[in-house]
Parts: structure tokens; C-alpha cells; sequence
């Protein structure tokens, strides 16, 4: 099944988002588009191989599904127990073009069990003030595979178990991957000072022009959640024809007489 709704932070007239919140029973293998999902205790144990597009994680937590234009911001960490990836086993999770983003924290995956084949590619991570750490407690760890992200304030782990490929970060991976950039400069266009406290959707995490990040990535993209094959969608309406605005003239009309109606729609990719 595929469960489709109006985004997170839709672009319309009168928006109004689809929230699921508290318990939620869903089946393997299913779809879910266009969702903010908000403390989310999943009435099935630790469903798998769902895939999550363009949906806001306001509190959530997973194990080996799939991930794509995605938002995990502050919510986890402030108003949920755990950070998204807590107490897992992880086998075959997928992230793709996703934004994360955390005010408080001791991780952002933690207490992962017996890893393997997790995949994150064209993500952002973003820690608001002290550094922390991607992964913490982590053990029997192996088959981890980083492309395309950029990291600020979150140290990486070093070790043969991680692979990294085309990343910035202030880690150095130099023994760990290819392409992979050591630094620590601001790449987004507004600026760090900005990028503070509770999540602002005004945030633009575009790279500017001339940044040392573009086309550098797989493929010749760029570097972060707009580059690659799924750039990511800041309003997270799902790929179907919308009608943005709609307005009707006049508030008194006659049997049979003329309906003006005006409307604005456009066509998601």
C-alpha cells in the first residue's frame, strides 16, 4: 500500500500538513509520502523494509527501512526518549538526500546491534552548538557506507568498519575512503549564526555559488541534499499534481449563471 500525504511544510494557500501521531500499525514493505510522524510507537515490532519519502521524523524510531528526502530535526531529541536509530539491529537501512538536524543529544545512532549494509548517501547532519558524536555504543559494527554527506559539529568514527566516500567533515577519513574533504568552514547560505535552537524551515542549506562542494560528489553533483539523484524537498508535498491556490469571486450566484473561479496548480516532481 501507499500511504500519501500533504506534506510537511506545504506551499499553498491554506497549508495544512498530515501529522501521525503516537501508535500506528503498518505492514512490511508499504509506502509512506508527504508525513510528519510525531512520537511514533509502532503497534508491530520494528517493522522493515517500509519506504519513507519526503516525511518529516518528529520523533521516531527505526530500524532497517528506507529513507528518502526525509527530515529529522530537533523533535527527536527534545520531545522523544531516543534518537531515530536506538536499540536496533541494522541490516539494510537506506538513507538517501535526508536532513538531520539536533539541539541536544548524546548521538544520533545509538545502542545499534549487529550492523550491516547501512547505507547514507546525500544527507546533511547538523548539530546546533557542542559537537556530538554519529554513533555511540554501537558494537559488533561493520558494512557502514557514507557518500556525498556533509557533517557540522558531528565527530564520525574512525575505523575500518565505516566507509567513506566524498564527505566533509571535520574528521579527517583520509585512511578510510576516497574524495573525502577535512574541514570545518560553514558551506550553506545562511549562516551558522543563524542555524540555531528550534528548526527554522527559512533555512536555505543550498550550497552557495563557487562553493569548493559542488560537483565534487558521485557523478560530478554536488555534495548534501540537493545534489544527486533525489534532491531533497523542502515543503515534503508528495509527486502529484497540487492546486496551490484557489479563489473564488463573489459570494452571491444565480441558477445557471457564470462561476468565476481562479486556481493555480502545479506538478510535483
Amino acid at each position: 500500500m501507499v500511504f500519501i500525504g500533504a506534506g510537511f511544510n506545504p506551499a499553498k494557500q491554506n497549508p495544512v500538513k498530515t501529522v501521525m501521531v503516537n501508535s500506528w500499525t503498518i505492514g512490511n514493505g508499504n509506502t509512506v509520502i508527504g508525513f510528519e510522524l510525531s512520537n511514533i510507537a509502532f503497534a508491530t515490532t520494528s517493522p522493515t523494509s517500509i519506504r519513507f519519502s519526503r516525511c518529516r521524523m518528529a520523533g521516531f524510531n527505526s530500524t532497517n527501512n528506507t529513507f528518502v528526502n526525509c527530515m529529522f530535526d530537533n523533535c527527536l531529541w527534545a520531545g522523544f526518549i531516543n534518537p531515530p536509530f536506538t536499540n536496533q539491529f541494522l541490516n539494510g537501512l537506506v538513507i538517501s538526500n535526508c536532513l538531520f538536524y539536533a539541539i541536544s543529544g548524546a548521538s544520533i545512532i545509538q545502542n545499534t546491534l549487529l550492523n550491516g549494509s547501512v547505507f547514507i548517501d546525500h544527507c546533511i547532519f547538523i548539530k546546533d552548538g557542542s559537537t556530538i558524536p554519529l554513533v555511540s555504543g554501537s558494537t559488533s559494527v561493520n558494512g557502514y557506507n557514507f557518500t556525498n554527506n556533509i557533517f557540522m559539529n558531528v565527530t564520525l568514527p574512525l575505523s575500518a568498519a565505516y566507509q567513506y566516500t566524498n564527505n566533509y567533515s571535520a574528521s579527517d577519513l583520509s585512511l578510510l575512503g576516497t574524495g573525502n574533504i577535512t574541514g570545518t568552514t560553514w558551506p550553506f547560505i545562511t549562516p551558522q549564526a543563524s542555524v540555531t535552537g528550534a528548526f527554522q524551515y527559512a533555512w536555505n542549506f543550498h550550497l552557495p555559488p563557487g562553493s569548493p562542494l559542488s560537483g565534487i560528489g558521485s557523478f560530478g553533483s554536488d555534495l548534501g541534499i540537493f545534489g544527486g539523484a533525489n534532491p531533497y524537498k523542502t515543503d515534503g508535498e508528495p509527486p502529484i499534481p497540487q492546486i496551490d491556490i484557489m479563489m473564488l469571486n463573489g459570494t452571491q450566484f444565480t441558477s445557471g449563471g457564470t462561476l468565476n473561479l481562479q486556481f493555480q496548480s502545479s506538478v510535483q516532481d
